[in-house]
């Protein structure tokens, strides 16, 4: 049922999202062992990942300038052969220049801009052909993401050999070709985005002061996310002020989206925000633990990278599909507020397998550590994981206005991932408060208390708010009329109620391409996952994989 015309788009897509999928994945397994051959502790490790990520929180501002600022007469071809050079150069540094692990960091940070904005400003398009070829249902979906994860899997698959028995900065270099590859499907011009007579190349003012609140809105979480990069390499030895800074700017950022959003549609957001940003990313403690040698974790795991970034990565990968099913087979006309409670449950009892092999009472039952871990966290917490993912972006779908889904999504997908740098954050100073030391003398005795904190006991305070925040509807109900000011029947609406529609819909800035929806949407950290989904009258179509851990 699903074909793209022309053997040229088809190239374009495959080496859209197969190098994406590629570099993004290489880009998270290859910091862990990167980081500490240049002796960075976990901490550091983690502040440093937190600053690699920023350019996904900068999303939502990306969009609307790359829609309304026309660079050297394009809307998206420039601004992608732009960035495709600046990540082709990084790649370079790291992997010839004797580098200091800050400015590792920084080069980190530019390869992120490549890969956020190649999926970002290549969305449209993608929204364009499910217009198109409307009859390509989920075909278009699977094979979309089926090129971006055999991307991912090949990453996998090398990187974790390449750490073991090799220099790891020859991954830098297999990257160079993978990171420019983008740039000649894009000139020889596959994307269709046609250049702009020279007297309409200007900045198209009437659509930014079109939209001042959500233009205001993504501008805000930009500046938010970029000066909480900045305050993390600043005092990445002060964990107390990266604290505050980041708890400040999430409080008025959520106070902000609940004056720029559609009401509904701000409290579903804060939701998910707060989704992200509670379940507290600590893999500057977790992933050194899990790959140190006997002197700092005595009869510890001691995990290779071939088993740890590649092995685990392909169950992780199918555990994943197997996530999917189950959400779709058991969960799916079950009421939002029950999928997300019981989601948040089970992805909180997943990191109970964390708990047994730090205390390594599996050891006292007779099981290796690769046995248990490959069961818990590759196999059982995947599917827990997924299931907590896919009811979010079932609801982001359900709530995104008609013809603006991409725009929404971009807008969302920003707040979430900036959620997951707050996570980050918060993650780098409760390592400090629990006194986890991973360098020599290395100190674990608060990991398992910290493990219970982080990833049981504090994201669980999701459950109560899901009663207040979720709205009270079944998944396959219409939720779209409700938000933006319809009546709470979903039938035909009012001349007042059309009204309201309207007004809501005037804070948004509509695209010519976004009657089609797509989501990619990056979760760092161990957990890191990606989700493509179309969005339609009648249905939603999703798919997941688990990326890489920056």
């Amino acid at each position: 049922r699903f074909s793209i015309s022309g053997k040229n788009e088809r190239n374009f897509w495959l080496a859209l999202y197969g190098v994406k999928g590629a570099l993004y994945t290489f880009a998270g397994l290859v910091a862990l062992p990167y980081y500490k051959s240049l002796g960075v502790g976990g901490r550091d490790y983690q502040v440093y990942g937190s600053v690699a990520v920023t350019p996904f929180a900068v999303k939502g501002l990306i969009g609307t300038l790359s829609d309304a600022v026309p660079f050297l007469g394009y809307h998206k071809n420039s601004y992608i052969i732009a960035v495709a050079i600046l990540g082709s150069f990084s790649f370079i540094l790291l992997g010839s220049a004797t580098l200091t692990a800050t400015q590792s960091a920084c080069l980190f940070f530019l390869v992120a801009v490549e890969t956020s904005v190649v999926d970002l400003l290549c969305e449209g398009k993608y929204a364009e052909l499910m217009r198109e070829h409307p009859e390509s249902g989920g075909d278009m979906v699977t094979w979309v993401w089926a090129s971006y994860h055999m991307g991912g899997l090949m990453a996998a698959c090398v990187t974790g050999p390449v750490a073991d028995h090799g220099d790891i900065r020859i991954v830098f270099w297999i990257c160079v070709p993978i990171a420019l590859h983008i740039v000649v499907p894009t000139l020889l011009g596959y994307l269709n985005d046609p250049k702009l007579p020279r007297g309409n190349r200007g900045i198209r003012w009437q659509k930014l002061r079109a939209h001042p609140r959500v233009f205001s809105l993504a501008v805000f979480m930009a500046i938010c996310a970029l000066i909480q990069a900045g305050v993390n390499l600043a005092f990445r030895r002060q964990p107390a002020i990266q604290m505050a800074y980041t708890l400040s700017a999430a409080v008025i950022l959520c106070v902000l989206s609940q004056y720029c959003l559609p009401r509904r549609l701000a409290l579903c957001n804060l939701f998910l925000f707060l989704d992200a940003a509670l379940y507290i990313q600590i893999g500057g403690a977790l992933d050194y633990w899990y790959t140190a040698d006997n002197s700092c974790v005595i009869n510890g795991p001691a995990f290779d990278y071939t088993y740890y970034s590649t092995y685990v990565r392909i169950v992780a990968a199918i555990a994943s599909w197997i996530g999917v099913i189950l959400f779709q087979t058991v969960m799916g006309n079950w009421g939002i507020r029950r999928i997300f409670w019981v989601s948040v449950v089970l992805r909180c009892a997943g990191g109970i397998f964390d708990i047994v092999i730090v205390k390594r009472w599996n050891i006292a039952m007779g099981i290796s550590d690769k046995a248990m871990y490959m069961v818990g966290d590759a196999i059982i917490y995947d599917i827990c994981y997924t299931l907590n993912f896919m009811p979010a972006v079932l609801l982001t779908s359900k709530l995104c206005p008609k013809d603006m889904e991409a725009t929404t999504y971009a807008l969302l997908a920003g707040f979430q991932n900036f959620g997951q740098q707050v996570s980050r954050t918060i993650g780098v100073a409760l390592i400090s408060m629990f006194d986890i030391q991973t360098e020599p003398p290395c100190k674990w005795e608060g990991l398992p208390e910290l493990i219970a904190f982080a990833h049981i006991i504090l994201p669980l305070v999701l459950v109560p708010l899901t009663f207040v925040l979720i709205p009270d509807a079944k998944s396959t109900d219409n939720l779209l009329d409700e938000t933006l000011g319809g009546g709470g029947g979903g039938g035909s609406s009012s001349g007042h109620d059309e009204a309201r529609r309207k007004d809501s819909d005037a804070d948004f800035p509509l695209d010519d391409e976004d009657d089609g929806a797509v989501l990619l949407r990056e979760r760092s950290g161990r957990e890191d996952s990606v989700l493509i989904a179309t969005n339609d009258e009648d249905s939603i179509t999703t798919v997941t994989a688990r990326g890489g851990g920056v």
